[in-house]
């Protein structure tokens, strides 16, 4: 019993409530293998990238973008994916239609994770009356390697069925994004 008090205690004063500080901090993954520098709503944001190969077919190939922010313990904070992008250089729309997967369209979702990362909290998707500003470009693209390079700006709108925060803002938008990934399962 002075065992499980003793740990009670401990567990008790160990926690801290550091929580709304976020910062950048190494990714525990090991899949996580580049960076993403954007302005999130006007702020700062850097966090980790790794991006997928999503092989259709052998007529048309694309891959996906994670970029993902974690606290001080390791678990993720944020969480955003772009996926369908081709494996090309070029400029792509971003949009939230669920027919994305042609050449011209990418599709895109962000979402804020609590507790141990694992619980997803606020939701977005892509604002698609900004489809003149949601891009992203790959501005080079090595396939023999599957290292990826570019940039993005998009706005979310947050999604009504998700409500965490009650402080968490209606929009979200990345501006002057750059990114770094290398494709993890080629």
């Amino acid at each position: 019993m002075k065992k499980f008090i003793f740990i009670f205690v401990f567990i008790l004063f160990s926690c801290s409530n550091d929580d709304d500080e976020v910062m950048f901090y190494d990714s525990p993954s090991p899949f996580d293998y580049g960076w993403v520098n954007a302005e999130k709503n006007g702020a700062n944001w850097e966090a980790h990238s790794w991006a997928t190969d999503r092989r259709r077919d052998e007529v048309w190939s694309y891959f996906s973008l994670v970029f993902t922010l974690y606290n001080q313990d390791g678990f993720i904070l944020e969480l955003f994916s772009i996926e369908g992008i081709p494996k090309e250089e070029g400029t792509y729309n971003i949009t939230n239609d669920p027919e994305f997967r042609v050449v011209e369209h990418a599709k895109g979702y962000y979402s804020t994770l609590i507790e141990d990362g694992h619980i997803m909290c606020d939701s977005y998707n892509v604002d698609e009356s900004f489809l003149d500003i949601n891009k992203i470009a790959v501005s080079e693209f090595k396939e023999e390697t599957g290292e990826i390079w570019g940039s993005f700006n998009v706005e979310l709108k947050k999604i009504d069925i998700t409500n965490c925060d009650p402080d968490a803002p209606g929009i979200i938008s990345f501006t002057n994004a750059e990114f770094y990934a290398k494709i993890i399962n080629q």
